[in-house]
């Protein structure tokens, strides 16, 4: 398991190296995963904002027990609905980013294949493969931080366990978006590519994990994707046997 992690998190590691030989490309590459952040953080920003602010409304029913409980009951509820929100925004930006920039994001691929030697896959998806996967991580993510909010609904130790079920959840779903391109682009469809994943579960989530960490870090979602698509790219040749350098 720990060998497997290591292997996953060294693909996505790996990935900074393109900033070395294509620096042009990588840069350019930065700029639909800014501005798909600018627009999500605003938006759930304010959504964020106004649901938290609906909690003393929702637990009026609360007013006259003691004022620890319902103080407890108001941030649980407040929490699951933050790390939903979380959640949420992690999965939807990574969708929507690879769709908005997939022609950039599928040369930095292509690149990294080249790099790394052996046949370039030459079959590429239509807009309606790389829409459907993007709707479709997105619909994960939202039914994820539904179960996570839940679970952080439960006063004291529910909070700890979504935030922990979330952090794994949403890094898995990571793995799974960035991944996609690179394992289409292979011929493989929808239930193949979740096939192969699940074949090596813990070197697809070590792969994710470092992508959740650094997505965490400020400004880190917008850096970590450049270099996610060509990491992503080494992680699929691992999978399918390929040489990866």
């Amino acid at each position: 398991m720990v060998n497997e992690l290591s292997a996953g998190a060294r693909s996505f590691v790996a990935g900074f190296g393109m900033w070395r030989s294509r620096p042009g490309l990588m840069a350019v590459a930065l700029l639909p995963a800014l501005a798909v952040l600018v627009v999500m953080v605003w938006l759930l920003s304010w959504l964020g904002i106004w649901l938290v602010g609906l909690v003393p409304g929702w637990t009026g029913f609360a007013d006259g027990w003691p004022g620890w409980v319902s103080g407890l009951l108001r941030f649980a509820m407040a929490s699951g609905i933050t790390l939903a929100l979380a959640l949420v925004l992690i999965v939807s930006y990574t969708a929507i980013t690879l769709a908005v920039g997939d022609p950039l994001y599928a040369r930095i691929s292509t690149a990294t294949d080249e790099l790394l030697g052996g046949p370039v896959p030459a079959h590429s998806a239509d807009w309606r493969t790389w829409l459907g996967d993007a709707l479709r991580l997105a619909g994960q993510g939202l039914l994820g931080g539904l179960l996570v909010g839940l679970v952080g609904l439960v006063p004291g130790i529910g909070t700890v366990v979504a935030a922990v079920a979330g952090f794994v959840l949403s890094s898995w779903l990571l793995a799974t978006g960035l991944t996609a391109d690179s394992l289409e682009r292979r011929g493989l469809d929808r239930v193949a590519r979740a096939r192969l994943r699940r074949s090596r579960p813990w070197r697809v989530l070590g792969f994710g994990l470092v992508a959740q960490a650094i997505f965490l870090i400020p400004g880190g979602a917008v850096f970590m994707m450049p270099a996610a698509s060509s990491g992503a790219t080494r992680l699929t040749r691992s999978l399918v046997g390929e040489p990866t350098g």
